[in-house]
């Protein structure tokens, strides 16, 4: 299972009642239009930089991935999006209480928080990339 799967499956367990969608995608680009239920959430690995290999005969390699959560939620009685944006600062908690410090068995240390940023907000919708760290390893231990 991959580290992304190991997280939707974490979060639909422990998040399902917060969110009422959560799901993989491949990027961000293929979430093409709003979300008929919401608060929604994907997960999807934005960038991995690998470090040099460290042996000499094989290949061992740290690779550091930040993964996004990408949190999209509405306010219908708000058209300007004020109050999801406050929606927002509780569903990044839930998310941090729920992956932050939790290690996934294909990483090789606990998820850590690396950044956040909007993503997207209009017609009372916003869009929140909450972006996590994991790294794991590439070759033989």
């Amino acid at each position: 299972m991959s580290l992304v799967d190991e997280m939707v499956t974490r979060l639909k367990t422990e998040c399902g009642d917060t969110f009422k969608l959560i799901e993989r995608v491949a990027q961000l680009a293929d979430i093409k239009v709003l979300p008929i239920v919401m608060p929604a959430l994907y997960v999807y690995v934005v960038e991995e930089a690998a470090k040099e290999n460290e042996r000499v005969n094989e290949v061992y390699q740290r690779v550091e991935a930040d993964i996004a959560c990408m949190i999209i939620t509405s306010n219908v009685g708000d058209p300007k999006g004020g109050r999801a944006s406050s929606d927002v600062e509780i569903l990044k908690k839930v998310i941090d209480d729920t992956l932050i410090g939790w290690q996934p068995a294909s990483a090789a240390e606990a998820i850590e928080y690396v950044g956040g940023r909007l993503a997207r907000a209009n017609a009372g919708a916003v869009w929140w990339e909450h972006t996590l760290g994991a790294a794991f390893y590439k070759g033989e231990a």
